[in-house]
């Protein structure tokens, strides 16, 4: 496969161009792009609508303090692992935000899309504050029991998921996939 060429076009641009396509699979194209921007609209104006209100503003300023005495803890835990052997302890931030937003609200690990505290509703929040504070006091119990490292990831683990299998799983904001999976090649 030899180089491609390619263009860098702007969102006028773009709906310029697809536009101008025409037959069944573009007519469907342009359906899900459609759609796609009412959703993305229609997130963004309850997102903005959602954080000017007082009740999320206080349950997320609550968020981040228990957030913040959780990432205390997983620092110590890092120390912890890494005395016990660990040679890739430092991954532990990443792996135990990720592995609550996996079980608790579907998020995959590599998901991108800023920050996903601040795309939650105030449900969602709450329930992350629940998790958050249940992995810092199994940490602190695990390490006061004097755990191996790696028994101690798995201990937390099976807490987070006895704590969804009580509450649910509970979905994300917006069904990211469909904005992710339309792309131009979709239409040829």
């Amino acid at each position: 496969a030899g180089e491609q060429e390619y263009y860098i076009i702007s969102h006028k641009g773009f709906s310029f161009l697809v536009t101008g396509f025409t037959g069944k699979k573009a007519a469907e194209w342009k359906e899900k792009y459609i759609t796609a921007f009412e959703d993305m609209r229609d997130y963004i104006q309850n997102r903005l609508r959602q954080q000017s209100h007082r009740g999320w503003i206080e349950v997320r300023q609550a968020g981040k303090f228990t957030r913040r005495e959780e990432t205390d803890m997983i620092k110590a835990f890092v120390e912890y692992a890494t005395e016990q052997g660990s040679t890739h302890a430092k991954w532990y931030f990443e792996n135990l935000t990720g592995m609550v937003n996996d079980l608790l609200f579907g998020i995959k690990p590599g998901f991108q899309f800023g920050n996903v505290r601040e795309n939650l509703n105030v449900n969602q929040l709450l329930h992350a504050g629940v998790a958050d504070d249940l992995v810092r006091k199994t940490l602190i119990e695990c390490m006061d029991s004097e755990m191996n490292y790696k028994d101690i990831y798995v201990k937390v683990k099976s807490k987070v998921e006895d704590y969804v299998a009580c509450v649910g799983k509970i979905p994300f904001l917006m069904d990211v996939k469909k904005i992710k999976q339309l792309t131009i090649t979709n239409i040829r």
